[in-house]
């Protein structure tokens, strides 16, 4: 729904991705791509990914991307709810070049 390629900061308001589209096999939908280099900061608000799981299929709200050595991702939980039906947040590394950061220090996950 969303890719993050600089910075991107949630204060107030919900972001909600539903895919209703279950014929598909290995397809991957989240609410926030977070892109190497990218940094994301939930102060408030709602993320919230709504797909129902299906085989094959995997949701994410936040979804930390990270390829080769590309740039770190960094995500920062102060605030809000970030929520999926089935995985909040995934934290992806291609590589061991990069190392991700995500700090949650308030809100609910």
């Amino acid at each position: 729904m969303f890719t993050v390629r600089g910075t991107l900061n949630v204060a107030a308001g919900t972001i909600t991705y539903v895919n209703t589209d279950t014929t598909g096999n290995n397809v991957t939908v989240s609410t926030i791509s977070c892109e190497p280099g990218s940094v994301l900061n939930v102060e408030g608000g709602i993320i919230e990914n709504k797909t129902v799981y299906s085989t094959g299929s995997y949701a994410y709200a936040i979804d930390m991307l990270t390829n080769g050595n590309l740039g770190d991702v960094t995500v920062t939980i102060s605030g809000g709810t970030v929520y999926s039906d089935y995985m909040a947040i995934r934290q992806f590394n291609n590589g061991t070049a990069c190392k991700n950061s995500l700090t949650i220090s308030g809100g609910y996950v």
